[in-house]
């Protein structure tokens, strides 16, 4: 991949700021959305509770609420170029190409972890805990630790090449390499079953566990499932193949994350058929959906979730955010995992007179939107009539009502469904 020259992307402070970057309030997004002033190269996401940090290439950034404000690097820090970031408890580990360094206060200070860490593990892809274990998927193989990255030991049993993501399940640690696939413990590292089965070639990116189903992320095979806890695997490539004769193979996938009966995708198409960006599948991974609208930049590099919004670092363009009610089916139910007519609203949960309400259909239907307050009476009516499948927007007017609790209420094809905000100034 083509490296930014990185003064491109050095950002300029002014004299007591600490918040750099903000979401308003009350916005009502339609698709994704910039975190406005993020002028960084982000290489690496990571979550802790309502917290999101950052790792850039001028220091690690925090973000306390979501990802919606943002504050600028320690100082010292501020010229540091981070590759990696993890939480493991309250601390949180970045790692640059020569060192690992530890904080112990959300970000604020940092200090140096381990000097012996990188020249035994070499680069590290990817930190994953469980219990009182912490396990470094490195270029070097897999590692663990048990005294929160102290020391460190390997795994002499695995392939010794490298391992871009370990991923815990209650029965299973699974580890997933480019060049030797999948390989799964069931008893915290003392052996390893190779779990190749069903892979026509390899180079695993990311592995995801959903249910009953582990999910695979591969550069050569697109997205694979497993049924059996990795004992066999199958593609589950459906449309992201729309030309089998000109495109035969499925682009590259990166990462496959999960948040609640959603998966996503990230995929590079490359000179592929079917556009780069986030995909999304609400039936385990049958279908998937392109959901880029707005989305910048050509390649998504890191995927999170955070309260109510997901976040995603682009290469070159900072960090775009989206809410989950984006994402969310408007109807509920078995009728929307069979691909049933339905629609999505986009809103927040914070509105204002003026803010702009959309909602996507996917068929032809009869929609009525209308606002209500907390005993049930329609005090707004919002939108009314037949509609194409497609985006659609209204306007909340909002001037003649008092703030505080309503609902949006909208119905399509006989289905009904029920949207809480807040009404603010």
């Amino acid at each position: 991949m083509m490296r930014i020259p990185k003064k491109f992307f050095s950002p300029s402070w002014r004299e007591g700021i600490t918040t750099i970057a903000a979401l308003l309030p009350g916005v009502a997004y339609a698709g994704w959305m910039h975190v406005p002033d993020m002028e960084y190269v982000v290489n690496d996401l990571a979550t802790h509770g309502d917290e999101v940090y950052a790792a850039t290439w001028h220091g690690v950034l925090h973000s306390p609420d979501n990802g919606r404000t943002w504050e600028k690097p320690a100082a010292g820090t501020e010229e540091t170029e981070f590759d990696q970031i993890a939480i493991f408890g309250n601390d949180v580990f970045a790692w640059t190409d020569t060192s690992v360094y530890l904080s112990k206060d959300q970000g604020k200070s940092w200090t140096w972890a381990n000097s012996d860490w990188r020249r035994t593990t070499g680069p590290i892809y990817t930190l994953s805990a469980s219990g009182d274990l912490l396990f470094a998927g490195a270029e070097r193989g897999l590692f663990v630790s048990r005294d929160s990255g102290t020391s460190w030991s390997k795994y002499a049993t695995l392939p010794q090449d490298m391992v871009q993501s370990v991923t815990i399940t209650s029965d299973f640690i699974l580890t997933g390499s480019p060049s030797s696939g999948i390989f799964r413990s069931p008893d915290k590292g003392t052996t390893w079953i190779e779990s190749n089965s069903g892979f026509s070639e390899l180079g695993v990116t990311s592995i995801a566990a959903h249910g009953k189903f582990l999910f695979a992320a591969t550069t050569r095979g697109g997205i694979y499932r497993s049924s059996d806890s990795g004992n066999t695997w199958s593609t589950v490539n459906k449309s992201i193949i729309l030309d089998k004769v000109n495109f035969p193979y499925p682009p590259a996938v990166y990462q496959i994350s999960v948040w609640q009966d959603t998966l996503f995708a990230l995929i590079d198409a490359g000179q592929f058929q079917v556009p780069s960006g986030v995909y999304r599948s609400t039936d385990d991974g049958t279908n998937w959906v392109p959901t880029s609208k707005g989305l910048s930049g050509t390649f998504p590099r890191q995927l999170v979730t955070s309260g109510p919004n997901i976040l995603v670092s682009v290469y070159g363009n900072g960090i775009m955010i989206a809410p989950h009610s984006e994402f969310n089916t408007g109807i509920r139910g078995p009728s929307i995992r069979n691909n049933a007519p339905g629609f999505i609203p986009l809103l927040e949960s914070r509105m204002h007179p003026g803010s702009l309400v959309s909602f996507a259909t996917s068929q032809s239907g009869w929609v009525e939107a209308g606002i209500f307050n907390a005993k049930g009476n329609r005090v707004e009516n919002l939108y009314r009539g037949w509609t194409g499948p497609g985006l659609h927007t209204a306007v909340l007017n909002g001037s003649r009502l008092t703030l505080g609790r309503y609902y949006l209420i909208l119905e399509f094809s006989g289905n009904t469904d029920v949207h809480p905000f807040l009404l603010e100034p």
